[in-house]
């Protein structure tokens, strides 16, 4: 997923130098070894598979629904399986989750911000240096460059529709691309450590 992502950048015109993901997940065996397997059974529509990977009782969707059935039944609809894919390919950090080991991805998520009462202000760069265009439009104008910091939003934005973001750079407007940046309020994902191995407890999106 990152792979396709940069290249859709790069052919929009826009400067995709460095990654800004964190990956700690690639620092345990175990679970660096769960999550890949995960997203193969995800990506080739194995669900019967992914169910070896999910907590009885995980919570999941926006609205806070729970149950292993009822998430596996939710992956039938390709918009969620691509949408956990996303998550798990933009690497993550180790956290405790409900004072268990966990791990929550993607790091979007663990990104500290300038106002943690308002999560939804910001949205997190993938790539540095990120643009910050005059215009909706990668020929407009560059007002300025920045680095993996949180970038603060103008005004509320739909995620998945809006394809550029008004955004707020030393008080003037400006806009950035919806495919270089990632809000932390977008679906995560968060793993437990428990006696079996590591398990899928959180699929969840919105504050």
């Amino acid at each position: 997923m990152m792979i396709s992502v940069l290249l859709i950048v790069m052919a929009q015109g826009l400067v995709a130098n460095e990654s800004c993901v964190i990956d700690e997940g690639q620092s345990d065996k175990s679970f660096s070894s769960t999550r890949s397997r995960m997203a193969s059974a995800v990506r080739d529509g194995r669900l019967e598979a992914i169910e070896d990977f999910v907590d009885d009782d995980i919570v999941f969707g926006f609205d806070g629904s729970s149950g292993r059935g009822a998430f596996i039944e939710s992956l039938k609809d390709s918009r969620q399986r691509t949408a956990l894919l996303d998550a798990l390919s933009l690497g993550g950090r180790f956290q405790l989750i409900d004072n268990q080991p966990g791990f929550w991805a993607p790091f979007v998520y663990t990104v500290p911000l300038w106002d943690t009462s308002m999560p939804e202000r910001y949205v997190i760069p993938l790539y540095r240096p990120l643009d910050i265009y005059s215009q909706a439009s990668p020929t407009s104008r560059i007002l300025d460059r920045f680095d993996c910091q949180p970038v603060l939003l103008a005004e509320k934005v739909n995620l998945n529709k809006d394809s550029w973001y008004a955004v707020l750079v030393r008080g003037a407007r400006g806009y950035v691309s919806r495919l270089s940046v990632r809000s932390p309020l977008d679906y995560r994902a968060g793993f437990v450590r428990v006696k079996r191995g590591w398990v899928l407890k959180y699929f969840v999106s919105g504050d």
